[in-house]
């Protein structure tokens, strides 16, 4: 009799313990393989409410309001952080172009966090408009060493660059959100988080470069912490959320004095 095959939904713990095994060659065995999670939470939503139309409202006991947050951002890592934190969410990117919003204020010199906030707040503004009488959620998030900002590189070998640059250093994560409701801004504000990356051998470069593919150039920092990207660094501060993009810990109090979540 042929071996069942079958999947599993794995803990972001145990997704780095795999990806570490496969690192080195090990595997999970042949008739099992392991779902990131995260992942299968994109796919699923992917199917039953893709961007830019309204999902089908699912009754959450904290979640007060008839309507779902509308984010104006794609971000996958962000949309996931908000539904399992319980509030309902509308994908409405923003159609801005982020560069030449952030190109003048980069030739003024503006500061990095100054410039994640207006960020926010542009997507927010712009999808705003879309959605009137709605609470709309704008983010952002800079990388900064020193006053050096970064963006998502291009391809490995950018990607390959900018891990050189980072190495054995510290650097920030400037993580923004801007809530508003038509024109006026419901709340604001900017989380830090401050990483420090261990050396790095070319060897283990390779051998991440190659493991992580083309998912080095979907973040600024051409790693993911909720994965094999740990094994980049000696030190951490800060939460995970800022992190990844969202100062959820700012955001549900502003949630809750909005009338949305209950208290």
């Amino acid at each position: 009799m042929q071996a069942l095959r079958c999947s599993l939904i794995a803990s972001p713990e145990r997704i780095v313990q795999i990806r570490r095994n496969r690192l080195l060659c090990l595997d999970a065995g042949p008739h099992m393989r392991y779902v990131d999670r995260t992942v299968a939470i994109q796919d699923f939503h992917r199917h039953v409410s893709p961007a830019g139309h309204r999902p089908s409202m699912i009754a959450h006991p904290l979640w007060r309001s008839p309507a779902p947050l509308v984010l104006a951002s794609n971000s996958a890592a962000r949309r996931v952080l908000l539904q399992e934190a319980g509030i309902p969410v509308e994908v409405s990117p923003a159609p801005i172009d982020e560069r030449a919003v952030e190109a003048p204020l980069r030739a003024a010199g503006a500061a990095p966090e100054a410039v994640a906030a207006h960020l926010a707040a542009a997507k927010a503004r712009a999808v705003a408009l879309r959605h009137p009488g709605r609470l709309v959620l704008g983010a952002d998030q800079v990388l900064a060493l020193g006053d050096e900002m970064f963006t998502k590189p291009e391809d490995r070998a950018a990607a390959r660059r900018h891990l050189g640059r980072l190495a054995d250093r510290a650097h920030a994560l400037h993580a923004a959100l801007c809530l508003m409701r038509d024109d006026t801004v419901v709340f604001e504000t900017v989380s830090t988080a401050r990483l420090t990356m261990r050396p790095l051998s070319d060897a283990f470069l390779d051998a991440y470069l190659e493991a992580e593919g083309d998912a080095v150039c979907g973040s600024v920092g051409a790693y993911r912490l909720e994965g094999i990207g740990i094994h980049l660094f000696s030190r951490i501060e800060g939460d995970q959320p800022t992190i990844l993009g969202l100062p959820l810990l700012a955001l549900l109090p502003a949630l809750r004095q909005a009338g949305v979540l209950l208290g």
